[in-house]
């Protein structure tokens, strides 16, 4: 049989079911909100390394010239090489959409990076997997990465057009699919990836030989410098047996290519997430505080009849460890739901899996904690504060709290003339409980606050992306495979119907030399003229080049990764074509998406090639600026310097480039219009239990206003007008909490994504959003509790313990 202080808690668990589940509520969330961003980040973070294992990643890459077998028989008997695997890899479009004449649209085509392997089944590093239909195609056949059938809008069985630089178009049968873990996403780089057999080579007018080699070194070489070293050795043997390489891709080692996605990702759950465990623990706090100091008269009474401070400390806990345990029963399994779906908003986008993960441990015993331990703390206070009291006060119920007139913000309050009663009364409950008070404006305010920083992040991610275009000041940009004369470029140009304006520039694949004699790997150096108009770069640091710069450099800001000593005023050595020159750093520039590059002015380029009059890339401002026009001008380009005899390496729409940065941006953008969602609904909850428990608090006043004549609505009035002033109160706060913290989050964002922060912006419109906001959350979150008491009955009310 229960004792009768048992019996008490679970009468008081079904009787006051209102409370009950106030605080079941307030718990839940706490452990649901930790539970749904925990395991979204831990559930991401599982499936990227699980994908970069899968991969078996190559440590660096060389691009040469095509090459006979003996080649890789010398590479082999190098020091530290592991595996060696050689592909053939070009560069082509895509296109599976056709006009009236069976022909392939103009404005569809897309780029294209295809892989000749001569055994798919002895692929051992930089390794994919069967997805649809067949892995290992047949001549005129082509497999896709799974990620471009989404982003071309075809399937697997169709045909699809493909167009060499050289002009040649032929029709490949898409076969099947695979995943590729170590490939970027068709959407976020704009470059789809397919897999041929060598005897398509042929039908392409291509040699059936390897033009790439892919090393994976021995385990005891795992310095980034010591293979960056080796890589080196690899290119001088290439060119020692008579070899040519291109260029040299060496990833950093041991890192998904989504990493910098996620990390920016995860500081959002980091920082928000800490944010959303404050305010639950907060609402847990003020709830726990609320009910139990509530029930200091009936401990009075308890102690009156024989009950001991132990005991009554042993019972309430207990009470309160029960909530936390229902609490944690519901709040877990939501929280890997909510998380599970939180994680697939990026998932399909990063292009790796996460349900064959479970639970994260830690993320449990989190939750456990916030479900167990922070509503045990919060309750110790009132718990320890009722044996501590006297009987006569707390059979009055004088240690509760909430005492009227008595300090100075209550005096402030009587002196105010000019408003109706009610909105008096409303401003004297609403100070009331000054304690519950604070923590709803808390509460609220960091809910506001982050909200509008939330928004914050959104506008500065958008103005990031258009600064980000306006970078690049044209429509079409074109890389020849070697270098043109200017004039003969420029001439063709200008043939060309819907181009206003054009310019060209220099370009050399070039590695950092370090003081050490270590090589960087590759990034691209552009030279355009001085005074150039077609560039408006994004200077984080420093200034852009002048005129008169003749050894002046300007690097992006991606080319940090790779050397992060680098900066503004410092010396930098590079080689260009087998020779040393050394560049003085001016300034750094923000690169959002696109190759890596770095600038110095085209005469400067020349005095160390000394190709005076040759250039290797051309800029072009179209007459209309929406893709159809740059597509159609783009093909007519393409026809003519095919005609003309110059070989295009890559052109590139800029219209593209803002799809790409904006599908990269589309995953924090999804993610910051759910945690709006999380913020408010945490908010609201907040003010909604405040005023639930003003209410109770309340209940006999409102039963005598009742008795005198008081309206219905007069008091619905009283109890949202409280609501409304602290929502108010809480969006002013907000506002100005918002300025710093939304510095800070736009910073850590930028930070993790470009390496540099996001062009930041404080949303006016976000103001007045928040505020709208505010007033709907106050009113929803006061309705009910001023509905339920505008329908209690006068005695039930007057009856109310």
């Amino acid at each position: 049989m229960l004792k009768p202080r048992w019996k008490k808690v679970w009468q008081d668990l079904w009787s006051y079911k209102a409370k009950t589940a106030l605080v079941v509520l307030s718990i839940t969330l706490g452990v649901m909100s930790v539970g749904i961003l925990g395991q979204a980040k831990s559930l991401l973070e599982q499936g990227m390394d699980a994908s970069y294992k899968s991969a078996h990643a190559s440590n660096f890459t060389l691009f040469t010239k095509p090459y006979e077998s003996k080649l890789l028989d010398s590479i082999k008997q190098m020091p530290d090489i592991g595996e060696l695997e050689e592909r053939a890899i070009y560069s082509a479009r895509i296109n599976v959409n056709e006009d009236a004449s069976g022909q392939p649209t103009v404005e569809d085509w897309r780029d294209l990076r295809m892989t000749a392997i001569a055994d798919y089944n002895a692929v051992k590093m930089d390794t994919f997997y069967p997805d649809q239909g067949v892995i290992q195609p047949q001549k005129d056949e082509i497999v896709l990465e799974r990620t471009a059938l989404p982003y071309l809008n075809v399937q697997v069985v169709d045909e699809v057009w493909i167009e060499m630089p050289t002009g040649l178009r032929v029709k490949l049968k898409l076969v099947g699919t695979v995943y590729d873990p170590g490939k970027v996403t068709a959407s976020i780089d704009g470059v789809n990836f397919g897999y041929i057999n060598y005897e398509t080579l042929v039908s392409l007018q291509l040699p059936k030989l390897a033009n790439t080699i892919s090393v994976q070194v021995n385990k005891q070489v795992s310095q980034e410098d010591d293979i960056k070293k080796l890589a080196a050795n690899v290119r001088d043997e290439v060119y020692a047996q008579g070899g040519h390489v291109y260029s040299t891709w060496i990833p950093e080692q041991n890192k998904h290519w989504a990493s910098n996605i996620l990390q920016s990702q995860a500081v959002i759950f980091e920082q928000l997430g800490l944010l959303i465990l404050i305010l639950g623990s907060i609402i847990v706090i003020n709830t726990i505080f609320a009910l139990l100091t509530g029930q200091m008269k009936q401990m009075g009474v308890m102690q009156v009849i024989g009950a001991t401070p132990n005991m009554l400390i042993r019972m309430y806990i207990s009470v309160v460890l029960l909530y936390g345990l229902i609490a944690l029963c519901i709040g877990v399994p939501i929280g890997l739901w909510g998380g599970r779906l939180m994680a697939g908003l990026s998932v399909n986008v990063l292009n790796f899996d996460t349900s064959a993960f479970g639970i994260s441990p830690q993320i449990l015993l989190i939750q456990i904690a916030v479900s167990l331990v922070i509503p045990l703390l919060a309750g110790l206070y009132p718990i320890m504060l009722s044996t501590r009291v006297t009987l006569l006060d707390l059979i009055n119920g004088r240690s509760a709290g909430g005492d009227y007139g008595h300090s100075r913000i209550d005096r402030l309050i009587e002196r105010i003339k000019g408003i109706s009663r009610p909105m008096l009364l409303s401003l004297r409950n609403t100070v009331r409980r000054k304690g519950r008070l604070v923590m709803t404006l808390i509460i609220l305010s960091l809910g506001c606050a982050m909200t509008l920083s939330v928004l914050s992040a959104y506008a500065s991610t958008q103005r990031t992306t258009d600064n980000s275009i306006a970078y690049s000041n044209y429509d079409i940009s074109y890389e020849f495979a070697t270098s043109y004369p200017a004039s003969d470029i420029e001439r063709v140009t200008s043939q060309v119907s819907g181009v206003t304006k054009f310019e060209s520039w220099g370009s050399r694949t070039v590695n950092r030399v370090r003081a050490d004699g270590v090589e960087s790997d590759d990034f691209t150096l552009v030279a355009p003229p001085a005074g150039s108009q077609m560039i408006r770069p994004e200077i984080t640091k420093g200034r852009w080049l002048a005129p008169d710069d003749r050894n002046g450099i300007v690097i992006e800001s991606y080319v940090l990764v790779g050397e992060p000593d680098l900066d503004v005023g410092q010396e930098i050595t590079l080689k260009i074509g087998g020779k040393e020159s050394t560049w003085h750093i001016v300034g750094i520039a923000r690169k959002v998406a696109g190759s890596i590059r770095s600038y110095v002015n085209y005469d400067a380029l020349v005095d160390v090639t000394g190709a005076s009059g040759q250039v290797d890339m051309i800029q072009i401002v179209t007459g209309a600026h929406d893709r159809d026009a740059q597509a159609k001008a783009a093909a007519a380009l393409s026809e003519q310097y095919r005609g003309q005899g110059f070989l295009v390496n890559t052109s590139q729409l800029t219209t593209d480039l803002h799809d790409i940065i904006s599908s990269k941006m589309s995953l924090l953008i999804n993610l910051l219009t759910v945690l709006v969602v999380l913020l408010m609904t945490v908010a609201g909850l907040g003010l909604m239990g405040t005023m639930s428990l003003n209410v109770m608090d309340l209940t006999r006043e409102i039963g005598i206003m009742r008795s005198i004549g008081a309206s219905d609505y007069r008091l619905w009035w009283i109890i949202v007008a409280e609501g409304l002033i602290i929502g108010v109160i809480s969006w002013v706060i907000g506002c100005l909490l918002a300025i710093p913290i939304s510095q800070e989050l736009c910073k850590a964002i930028g930070l993790s994504l470009f390496k540099s922060p996001l062009d930041y912006v404080y949303p006016i419109s976000g103001v007045v959003i928040t505020f709208v906001m505010m007033v709907t959350l106050s009113i929803l979150a006061s309705f009910g509790p001023a509905w339920n008491a505008s329908r209690l009955a006068v005695r039930d009310i007057l009856s109310y313990e």
